[in-house]
């Protein structure tokens, strides 16, 4: 009944309130571990710099001559990972203060580097091989910031509907494409699978907050919500 799915509406918006409480304490609990653990890896990234032209010297063995070429791309991939984590303090706080201005949204995003950052950061949750197919460099205005959680939703949508095939029917292959293009002059950013599909019924719920047909150790019911929110904005 309408008065049924009002109340439903309101217990809504009370948990999303909570949640906002919620992840405004986390990030000011969070803040200051990262900006401690930035501060050693800037000067882990210095050292090395120092001590590059010794190790180059030093004659090792095949397996350790590869752990010290991979030590300069690890270093820098962590570098990478701690600036998102620092953006994403940032836009949770700036949301929990309504302020729009501090996070920016006039940044030039290559849609390849998020989808290729997405692939790289969720290549263990996903449990399958994720191609990627680019038509053309394609790039908005926005923010990483906001923009990768996007695709992450997505593609972590898509690997929960192949793993919920592959349960049902075990010899399942399944198969993650992201696509990116331009077309009439808009950016499309595109994900499908091959998994289970959503039901005809549930279409209509689900970007609605909090709805979600995952159990509870696997969703929240927010990804679709937060993506529908970012594309509209």
């Amino acid at each position: 009944t309408a008065m049924s799915e009002l109340r439903d509406r309101i217990a809504a918006v009370e948990r999303l309130s909570t949640i906002g409480e919620m992840a405004a304490g986390i990030a000011h609990e969070v803040a200051n571990p990262i900006a401690s653990v930035c501060v050693n890896e800037h000067q882990i990234i210095e050292t090395m710099g120092v001590l590059a032209p010794v190790l180059g010297d030093i004659e090792a063995d095949g397996d350790v001559e590869e752990r010290l070429d991979e030590l300069p791309v690890l270093l820098a991939e962590t570098w990478e990972g701690l600036e998102r984590a620092t953006a994403v303090i940032k836009q949770m706080r700036a949301l929990v203060r309504m302020n729009a201005s501090a996070v920016s949204r006039t940044d030039s995003v290559e849609l390849r580097m998020i989808a290729d950052n997405t692939v790289r950061l969720l290549r263990p949750r996903l449990g399958c091989a994720v191609r990627v197919e680019v038509d053309g460099a394609v790039a908005v205005r926005g923010s990483v910031v906001e923009l990768s959680p996007v695709l992450i939703n997505l593609a972590v949508n898509a690997a929960d509907a192949c793993e919920e095939r592959r349960s049902r029917e075990p010899g399942h292959r399944p198969s993650i494409v992201i696509r990116t293009r331009a077309e009439a002059g808009q950016a499309v950013l595109e994900v499908s699978d091959n998994g289970a599909g959503i039901p005809p019924s549930l279409l209509r719920r689900i970007f609605s907050p909090l709805f979600t047909t995952n159990t509870a150790d696997r969703g929240t019911g927010l990804g679709l919500a937060i993506v529908r929110r970012v594309v509209d904005s």
